[in-house]
């Protein structure tokens, strides 16, 4: 009896035996370490594009209208080139050197051909319905810029460009010449009411209209002079 429990037991008695137990053990710790190829797998399909975002890559772009010149550099730019076809002849710039290629051949009797149809010819009821409505819209600007306590307003002031006087004179000669001066139209007096609302609200786009209007009857009235002095002549 004394030597059976002198016995070792199998676990304490084999070291290899527990060598195999400890491995055992380990062996799931080092198995959660090692890459699942068939998530690495799934994570190649979800990153990969589908067949209609391919389709969608190779779509034909929109084609989009032709542009105006200047249009692609700002406003500004575009009523630049506007005011100088009103200063050629034509509309159009003179090209002396001759040299041309096709395409700008094409432009140019494309050009002409839109002139053609905005052909603009006077007439004196017109002049004059222009000579009122502009001498409203110039009372309106100069009264805000004068009037106004906004500070933005004060740079604008006794600027040379003044119109109002001059204006109120060709009407003044147009009556000596016994010619009913009409009133101003709706349009002239509902523009005018809108650049009240405008000053008082934002000065930055009153003063983008002030611009575009002492910028276009600068430009556009040496335009009308001449084709008024024609009709005169012709007449």
């Amino acid at each position: 009896m004394a030597s059976s429990l002198l016995r070792p037991t199998p676990l304490l008695s084999t070291p290899h035996k527990l060598s195999h137990l400890h491995t055992s053990l380990s062996f799931p710790s080092e198995i959660s370490t090692q890459r699942n190829p068939h998530n690495h797998l799934l994570n190649l399909c979800r990153s990969s594009s589908t067949p209609s975002q391919q389709k969608a890559s190779q779509r034909k772009r929109t084609r989009y209208r032709k542009q105006y010149p200047g249009e692609s550099v700002g406003i500004t730019e575009e009523m630049r080139f506007v005011a100088m076809r009103l200063r050629n002849v034509n509309g159009k710039k003179l090209d002396l050197s001759g040299d041309k290629t096709e395409q700008e051949e094409e432009e140019d009797d494309d050009d002409d051909d839109e002139v053609k149809k905005e052909t603009w010819k006077p007439s004196k009821e017109g002049f004059l319905k222009y000579l009122v409505d502009s001498k409203l819209v110039f009372d309106t600007i100069e009264r805000i810029v004068d009037e106004s306590e906004n500070v933005s307003y004060a740079y604008f002031r006794r600027t040379g460009l003044e119109r109002c006087e001059s204006l109120e004179k060709d009407l003044q000669w147009f009556r000596g010449q016994d010619l009913v001066i009409p009133e101003p139209s709706n349009i002239g007096v509902s523009y005018a009411k809108y650049l009240e609302e405008q000053a008082g609200e934002s000065a930055p786009l009153f003063l983008s209209h002030f611009y575009s209007i002492y910028f276009s009857h600068i430009a556009g009235g040496q335009v009308i002079v001449r084709q008024v002095s024609f009709f005169g002549k012709c007449s």
